[in-house]
């Protein structure tokens, strides 16, 4: 049995240091190497350490001058001899089955690295809600380029954080953790991602994180946080060398909006010696940067960045102005008149074509209820940045909309967190969510986010939620009752898209790889049967690998039409795939997701016998019956009609004051 190195850096933690060690003794797996770093501290600390060292013979107590979290790391680094390393925070504790399950698992898979979950929690152990729900680990064994791309995401601290990881100690021979620094984790964790062949992620929660108000993260102000954008330009220069083109551009941008959030221009002088590092840091790669496919706009931003922070503030500044301007604007074409305005939130500006068609079809059925001039769209930037300024223009009467999606409960917490905090903002106001479907897992976190939710959502009185299939509407009837739902489809069934263009013998496979997927066929498994039938494939997605803005919608939405329309056949777990084949005529087999979403949608078009609901089981059954069918189908969503009517009958109750 292979030995496990623990390395546990020690400051001032005597409250919480017991319960800590004690649940590393107790650990089910006991071929440890328990190393305490004593970091200098001031309280009983040590002599706990040292206790505990007479206590269990796998303990090693090191008492050295305090050098900070990263030296104490690096210092239980030099002495560790075990093959494997986790490296442990003082204030936390482990699941007595953590280090067991962790090593298996690396046995299992013949993996380099194994990143499990971890539980947020506050000093007393009670779970905290929306820390815990953002961004889930999936049970996955990635590449390391496929583990690098995951820091590309919102929220990531899952894969950032050093202390849900246990590696090969060898992959860490030469690297150290940088001495002096905050957030140390950011600047390594691609360093050893790097390293790994293959990495092990598991959805299993076995850490528990204390979050103390008293901690280094508890009580971050804005000079630390300008060291996360020091830790994003040296990963920024590793995505360069490494052509990581989409982490290159976060890193850069994130950077950057660091530093105009903490540095305006009244506390510029107080943190002049930090911007003055960022900018030399910049200047190092800004060659490399200008020399890369980057484009131009950001070139540019970086290159006033690395020269002129008063410059980029002062741009910054005139952008929110205009756009903000604007806003206001067509606000004060609506007031004069004595009418009230519709503020529809929030507009998307991510690749998923999905809920840009949800967004078009929301907009014509407005225009079609004669509404449109009425209109006021606040995309997702705009209300996460100008929220408060929002607020202000808004009155009491004005109608709120939500767009609508499959946002609401616990697979997209954040989303569900915009929604509610909505709701939550204006709930004086007459507020109506368009189609969505809600979704909760079982468990502790999500009986807490219904219970906050209920609350908020009873609050607005003049709340109106439109669910999408009945599983949701169900659902929300019985754990939100005292809020006025309804059923509806999703309202892209309201599209009728004109798309004119030559057919051929192909099949479109559009396939999910985020956290909704429940299919377990691999691409290849369904291109090899696809083949077999005759049939040239080829894979697509309705998620572009770009952000999609206001702007760019109906043409993107054209090109999606258009490649579909042009296919014999579409095969796909994607609920707004299969929608797009629907309202396009376009034959298609669908396999559900977790959410059952295409499951509530196909039940609206049972009608249409081009679109196919199956098991995996059923697939190649099916796929022989549709491979045969060579015609465009028409469109009827005539069905349906009452629900849109519905819909727009209660948005001109909202609006006109009488719902």
């Amino acid at each position: 049995m292979d030995k496990i190195s623990v390395i546990i850096p020690v400051y001032n933690v005597e409250k919480y240091i017991s319960k800590c060690v004690e649940s590393v003794m107790a650990q089910s797996y006991d071929n440890l190497e328990i190393i305490l770093v004593n970091d200098g501290a001031t309280d009983q600390s040590g002599v706990l350490c040292d206790y505990y060292a007479q206590q269990d013979s796998r303990i090693i107590v090191i008492h050295k001058e305090n050098g900070g979290l990263s030296d104490a790391r690096n210092c239980g680094l030099d002495r560790a001899t075990g093959n494997y390393v986790l490296f442990f925070d003082a204030d936390d504790y482990m699941m007595s089955e953590m280090l067991q399950i962790l090593y298996e698992k690396l046995q299992q898979d013949d993996s380099d690295m194994v990143i499990c979950g971890f539980w947020y929690v506050d000093e007393s152990g009670e779970v905290l809600l929306e820390a815990n729900e953002e961004a889930p680990l999936c049970n996955e064994v990635l590449n390391k380029r496929e583990a690098i791309s995951k820091l590309e995401q919102e929220k990531n601290w899952y894969y950032v954080v050093v202390h849900n990881k246990l590696c090969k100690r060898k992959l860490l021979t030469d690297l150290q953790f940088p001495i002096g620094k905050n957030h140390e984790d950011e600047y390594l964790i691609h360093h050893i991602m790097d390293r790994c062949q293959k990495i092990s992620c598991m959805s299993k929660r076995l850490y528990y994180y204390v979050q103390r108000p008293d901690s280094i993260t508890g009580k971050e102000d804005a000079l630390q946080r300008l060291e996360i954008s020091v830790a994003l330009l040296d990963r920024a220069e590793y995505a360069i060398k490494n052509n990581f083109h989409r982490l290159l551009r976060i890193c850069l941008n994130d950077a950057i909006n660091i530093v105009i959030e903490c540095c305006n221009k009244n506390s510029y002088f107080s943190y002049r010696e930090k911007v003055r590092e960022l900018q030399r840091e910049g200047r190092k790669i800004l060659f490399s940067v200008l020399k890369s496919s980057v484009p131009v706009i950001e070139k540019i931003r970086f290159y006033v960045f690395c020269f002129s922070i008063r410059t980029l503030y002062f741009i910054h500044n005139i952008r929110r102005r205009k756009k903000l301007l604007g806003l206001k604007k067509k606000i004060s074409r609506i007031r004069p008149k004595g009418e009230n305005c519709i503020f529809l939130m929030t507009d998307p500006e991510h690749g998923n074509l999905g809920d840009h068609a949800i967004l078009s079809a929301e907009m014509q059925l407005l225009k079609e209820m004669g509404l449109s001039k009425h209109l006021i769209l606040i995309g997702y930037t705009d209300y996460m940045r100008y929220r408060d300024v929002i607020f202000e223009w808004v009155m009491p009467d004005d109608l709120i909309l939500i767009t609508g999606g499959g946002n609401m409960g616990t697979v997209w917490p954040r989303l569900d967190d915009i929604i509610t905090e909505i709701i939550a903002t204006y709930y004086k106001n007459p507020i109506i969510v368009f189609p969505q479907t809600c979704y909760y897992t079982d468990g502790i976190l999500a009986r807490k986010r219904i219970l906050r939710n209920k609350e908020i959502y009873l609050k607005a009185e003049k709340l109106k939620v439109f669910l999408r299939d009945r599983t949701s509407y169900e659902f929300f009837h019985k754990n939100f009752w005292g809020v006025e739902s309804f059923l509806a489809p999703d309202i892209v069934t309201m599209l009728k898209p004109n798309i004119i263009t030559k057919r051929n013998n192909l099949c479109l496979l559009c396939l999910r790889d985020d956290r909704e997927r429940d299919c377990k066929m691999s691409a290849d498994d369904f291109i090899r049967m696809i083949e077999e039938n005759g049939m040239d494939v080829q894979t697509f997605s309705t998620v572009s690998s770009y952000a999609v803005n206001a702007k760019r919608r109906e043409p993107e939405l054209k090109r999606i039409f258009s490649q579909i329309a042009s296919a014999r056949l579409v095969v796909t777990d994607r609920m707004h795939t299969m929608l797009f084949s629907a309202i396009l005529g376009i034959p298609c087999i669908c396999m559900d997701n977790t959410t059952n979403k295409i499951k509530g949608q196909t039940e609206w078009l049972q009608h249409l016998d081009y679109i196919c609901l199956v098991s995996e089981n059923e697939f190649e059954a099916a796929l022989k019956k549709y491979a045969a069918i060579n015609c465009v189908k028409r469109y009827d969503n005539e069905p349906l009609r009452k629900y849109y009517e519905l819909l727009k009958g209660e948005i001109l109750k909202s609006y006109n004051g009488n719902g």
